[in-house]
This record gives structure tokens, C-alpha cells and sequence, in this order.
């Protein structure tokens, strides 16, 4: 991602297809709290928009960032936190794990699932289900569901 697919004003990061998994290209919105610590509390707009958002030593820069630079940073913090006491146990916390504990947080607030699924780009919702918490115990939706043959 490079600082000219942010645009914080409309709280949304732009993705064209030429940088996306799939060649699709898609929208994906900052949640409101996040895009206010953007803008507050980061220097994103110091930078030229030509820049990768991670670049060369996983820092903002022209040149983009090693294949497996993140995911080498993400396990060195997890091994902090964990011998810091923070975390309990770190074999369960992958990088791309996070997006899974994004989207229990939102089916846990009752965020519709085709409103996830526009979210994450899917384009089928099966895909989407496999990321959500609602097979794995109640399903507060249909527990709230007022029926009317009852």
C-alpha cells in the first residue's frame, strides 16, 4: 500500500486492481476510530504519496518491504509480549490471524455477514463464513429473532 490509497477524509483506503489478490478493485472503509488515530496521532501526511506505507525496513519509504519482512517483525513482538507476560500463549498468533480477530470482533457487535464479506472483497459467502464465530456457538442474531408462529 503505498500513502496515495488513503484517503482519510473519506475514511476509505482505495485499492486498485493491480495491487489486489484477485485484480479486483475494491474500497475498503477505515473504521472511524482508527481513521481519527490516523489522522491524530500518525505523520501520514508528512510523507509523499508515492510511498509504500511499508517500505524498505518496514518503514515508509520509495523502495517496498522485503517479501517476509512483517511477518519476521510480527513474530519478534509476539515473542516480547509473550516473555513480558501479556500474552499467554504465542503459537496461536499468526499474522494473518489478526484478520480473523477482526472479524469476531465485528460478527461479536452484530455487523451483518454480506456487510464482512464486502469488507474483506469477498466475492462468495462461503468464503466469509469460514471467518466467522457464528458456527462455533450461538448465534445471537437468530437467538434475538422475534418469531412469529411462536
Amino acid at each position: 500500500l503505498k500513502f496515495q490509497n488513503f484517503d482519510l477524509k473519506k475514511g476509505v483506503i482505495v485499492l486498485p486492481g493491480r495491487i489486489t489478490k484477485h485484480q479486483t478493485s475494491s474500497i475498503v472503509t477505515i473504521p472511524e476510530e482508527f481513521r481519527k488515530f490516523l489522522l491524530l496521532e500518525t505523520k501520514l501526511h508528512d510523507y509523499p504519496l508515492s510511498f509504500y506505507i511499508f517500505g524498505a525496513g518496514g518503514v515508509p519509504d520509495k523502495i517496498q518491504i522485503g517479501k517476509n519482512t512483517l511477518l519476521f517483525r510480527h513474530n519478534q513482538v509476539v515473542k516480547k509480549l509473550y516473555k513480558i507476560g501479556k500474552i499467554t500463549d504465542p503459537e496461536g498468533i499468526k499474522l494473518y490471524s489478526w484478520k480473523d480477530t477482526g472479524v469476531h470482533d465485528m460478527t461479536d457487535r452484530q455487523v451483518n455477514i454480506l456487510t464482512i464479506m464486502r469488507h474483506l472483497r469477498h466475492s462468495d459467502l462461503n468464503v466469509t463464513q469460514r471467518y466467522t464465530s457464528s458456527f462455533r456457538g450461538a448465534n445471537n442474531e437468530i437467538r434475538n429473532t422475534k418469531f412469529d408462529l411462536l
